[in-house]
């Protein structure tokens, strides 16, 4: 349950929170405990009075993108060079 849900969030974030201007909205907050910026994406239920947020260390997401980005990025400069090749060894 713990990994799905995560940890209870400290009452002055929580309030970090609530003060935020929209309803629903993404914004990045630095943490001093847990030494670091955090990517923050919340949303207001304003029927129950209750916020949703998720906190994401910076860290992971620069981690995550790059993952997800070099190996497309290598293949096309493969593609890329292998086809110069072939052109330079047809044409002569």
């Amino acid at each position: 349950m713990e990994e799905a849900y995560g940890r209870p969030v400290a009452p002055e974030t929580l309030r970090q929170v609530e003060a935020l201007p929209s309803a629903i909205g993404f914004t990045s907050m630095f943490f001093p405990r847990r030494q670091g910026d955090f990517d923050v994406a919340y949303e207001r239920g304003e029927e129950f009075g209750l916020v949703a947020a998720s906190f994401v260390p910076r860290g992971k997401v620069v981690s995550d993108w790059l993952e997800r980005s070099i190996p497309p990025t290598l293949l096309l400069f493969v593609y890329f060079f292998g086809s110069l090749w072939a052109y330079r060894r047809s044409a002569s």
